[in-house]
């Protein structure tokens, strides 16, 4: 009997899986194919199978996995607000070449390791300020 109730599971995930991956796959520019749609339910409906009876080191992985997702994404969305970006860095260079018309003249040792830099992107921020 329980192989019997896991078949209709393994069938029911398997059928809850078609929508989703119909939903994912009409975002797409090019219309798509049935068959296409049927294997990429095969491929999520035994994945999202698989997190019903997870054990807890599987689930504080998964937890893990999300923190440090969390955490990329935070410093990327922070990352343009932070004052020592490569915007806050290269915009006064940026400036005095475009007032000059002539590269930066090298410091010495307070912004040696910035003016090291490929010229670049200094260079791109000037065409910015022309």
């Amino acid at each position: 009997m329980q192989t019997i109730l896991a078949w209709i599971l393994v069938a029911l995930v398997l059928a809850a899986a078609y929508p989703w991956a119909a939903w994912l796959l009409n975002r797409s520019p090019r219309p798509p194919d049935f068959w296409l749609i049927i294997l990429l339910a095969l491929a999520l409906g035994p994945g999202a199978l698989t997190l019903l009876p997870a054990s807890w080191l599987e689930r504080l992985a998964l937890l893990a996995l999300a923190l440090v997702s969390g955490a990329v994404l935070f410093n990327a969305a922070y990352w343009p607000f932070y004052r020592d970006d490569a915007i806050a860095i290269y915009t006064r260079y940026a400036r005095i070449m475009a007032e000059t018309g002539t590269l930066v003249p090298f410091a010495g040792r307070d912004e040696a390791f910035y003016q090291a830099y490929p010229i670049h992107i200094p260079l791109a921020y000037t065409y910015v300020y022309l």
